[in-house]
């Protein structure tokens, strides 16, 4: 309901307003008051209600009585006027008439006065209590009949001079009401606006202030509050320099430029601000500046708390372009040109010996490209046998297949939306799903197995191989549309024995490495040990260097690493064999020869069967056994 109070100053404008009421069509809505009160006996007087009606000096000294309550006056429309001084002619034929009233009254008149044969003379005084002395100026000033309102009547009428009311219409009672009836409207949608955005600001774990131009705090929430280091402050109508003086300066800054600002860093006693201001703008002009803070310490901190998520879950890239250990020119190429694939969504196929590392280079330009925000999801396409790897790239409904997890399983390809999925040995998808796996590269839409609703896709494509996929597809091996769909950004990474500039700097990062891991003190190589190294074919790349490095923390105890212990590292005896060093060249060949499928089938047997465990005891990866399996035509 509407709560409408109506000051009326005599009893037939009150009967009036009961008519107009009555009538209206909206009074339902609305619960009326009417007060026959003069203007002189307003002082004191108490009204609980939404809107004030009144007219005249009424409507006037209820503005400075109750400014805090909505008032509509009541307006004295050219018909009032019009009705009125017809029936002062009529009633006393004047030669001139006193108008006496407010600013708003006589404004009408004004417009009207060439409309009568006799002179108007109007009186605008500006207090209740000046209205007398301004009727004894009226009559010396020869006005024979004076024109008002009801306090004006009643004063003519004690000092024994003519006078006539202004009685106000049923237009004007009607527009008031329809004006009291909206501005509530209005009022109330605008504090509901203001109660929406007051309970958002409260809910924010941000800090918001709302600082008006004149550097004033209008607006604080509870988490701008927490955040100030006296507890019990009262902020509303406070300066600005005098409860966050660190945000001063970039308060005027903004006040200057009219522009925002993100992003802005404040230090205090023990905590880091994260500010951004945003100028709020009125006719043209500031009005004020909002400025949103965060604590960095709790945004690091949930950061870190959604990383070990992702991590958890495997979805989560931890490499950069800053980890990757180097020193040749070659390698800075490689990365170079990484950086430039990373600024843009398109297909990479990363090519490269194994051990290169190509899931290094695939993390590193997922966390420099515009997805670093989202997942990035590895899979060796190896690892998966051909029946697991339709459910597991784009996962399955509930009863998809016997054994299906209940409630379905979303697929890696899902799980990698907005974000990157890696698809290690790519190579080695059979040709039967190659089919599959271009169709989603094509439509960007995958279909879980056993569903028939569509999901659309946003991922970006990194592939990697350690073999030729061009020989792959003349041998019927590899779909050449789907080499197409990878190969649009190639990236080559070279082998170690190209670039032997960094197998120094490698070989002293693994060292510092192992020597925490192990508690060891190992410092440097002899330079015959160095040679020894730096000469070495590795054939496994950057994982062989690793193993070899472990190999040697965990065999020496000296500081110094020589060329006797390296060669005991590198070309260690194995099988029981006597080995001549000049035979050095062709070990890892004549090794695989003679005893790689017994060594296997003995790990296999040990482990009980268990590819895992098989591998991890012959230092392998399982994509690797894998590979040997098939190659030695090992069944299990």
């Amino acid at each position: 309901m509407i709560n409408v109070t109506y000051i009326v100053p005599y009893p037939e404008l009150e009967d009036l307003v009961y008519k107009i009421f009555n009538a209206h069509p909206q009074k339902d809505i609305v619960n009326r008051q009417i007060s026959v009160i003069s203007a002189d006996k307003l002082e004191g007087v108490r009204f609980n209600c939404d809107v004030l009606v009144a007219r005249g000096y009424t409507a006037k000294k209820l503005k400075r009585l109750k400014p805090h309550i909505p008032q509509i006056e009541i307006p004295i429309t050219g018909y009032d006027i019009i009705k009125t001084i017809e029936k002062c002619r009529k009633q006393f034929t004047p030669r001139k008439i006193g108008f006496v009233g407010t600013q708003s009254t006589i404004e009408g008149v004004n417009q009207l006065c060439g409309l009568f044969d006799c002179e108007i003379e109007i009186y605008n005084p500006e207090k209740l209590n000046n209205i007398e002395k301004t009727i004894e100026n009226a009559v010396q000033n020869g006005c024979d009949v004076l024109v008002g309102g009801y306090y004006v009547n009643m004063c003519a009428k004690r000092m024994d001079v003519h006078s006539i009311l202004i009685e106000t219409g049923e237009e004007a009672i009607t527009q008031a009401l329809n004006e009291a009836i909206r501005t509530v409207e209005v009022m109330r949608q605008e504090r509901a606006k203001a109660d929406i955005f007051q309970t958002i600001a409260q809910c924010s774990q941000d800090g918001i202030i709302y600082v008006t131009c004149n550097g004033r705090i209008e607006v604080i929430n509870k988490s701008a509050i927490s955040m100030y280091q006296e507890k019990g402050t009262d902020f509303y109508h406070k300066d600005l320099k005098d409860v966050f003086p660190i945000m001063e300066n970039s308060f005027k800054d903004i006040m200057k430029s009219g522009k925002e600002k993100n992003n802005v860093l404040h230090k205090t006693n023990n905590k880091v601000l994260s500010a951004s201001y945003i100028p709020v703008m009125s006719d043209g002009k500031i009005a004020g500046i909002v400025i949103n803070f965060q604590d960095s310490t709790k945004i690091q901190q949930v950061e870190i708390q959604i990383r070990k998520k992702m991590s958890a879950k495997g979805l989560f890239a931890k490499y950069h372009f800053d980890n990757i250990i180097h020193k040749s020119e070659l390698m800075a190429q490689t990365i170079e040109t990484a950086k430039k694939f990373s600024r843009v969504s398109s297909n990479i196929l990363i090519v490269g010996e194994t051990g290169t590392g190509k899931e290094l280079m695939a993390q590193s330009i997922h966390n420099a490209s515009s997805r670093s925000s989202g997942p990035f999801v590895a899979v060796n396409c190896a690892a998966l046998p051909e029946a697991l790897l339709e459910s597991e790239l784009f996962g399955y409904v509930d009863g998809a297949f016997t054994g299906a997890s209940k409630g379905g399983k979303i697929g890696l390809f899902e799980l990698a939306h907005s974000g990157t999925l890696f698809l290690d040995e790519v190579s080695e998808i059979p040709i039967s799903f190659q089919s599959k796996l271009l169709r989603v590269l094509q439509e960007k839409e995958i279909r879980r197995v056993g569903g028939d609703k569509v999901v659309p896709i946003d991922v970006r494509i990194i592939a990697a191989a350690n073999k030729n996929l061009k020989n792959l597809v003349q041998k019927d091996e590899f779909r050449q549309d789907l080499l197409y769909r990878l190969d649009i950004l190639k990236l080559y990474i070279p082998p170690l024995r190209m670039r032997k500039e960094d197998i120094s700097e490698l070989f002293l990062h693994y060292l510092e490495k192992y020597n925490r891991k192990f508690n060891n003190h190992l410092q440097t190589l002899s330079s015959d040990a160095l040679e020894m190294l730096m000469n070495y074919d590795f054939k496994g790349n950057v994982r062989e260097l690793k193993n070899v490095v472990e190999r040697l923390c965990v065999l020496n105890t000296s500081a110094i690493i020589d060329k006797a212990s390296m060669r005991m590292t590198l070309y260690p005896q194995d099988i029981g064999e006597e080995i001549e060093i000049a035979e050095t060249e062709n070990i890892i060949q004549a090794f695989q020869v003679k005893g790689e499928k017994d060594l296997i089938e003995k790990a296999l047997h040990e482990a009980n069967y268990n590819k895992s465990k098989a591998a991890k005891a012959l230092g392998i990866d399982r994509s690797t056994l894998w590979r040997k399996l098939k190659k030695y035509e090992i069944k299990i």
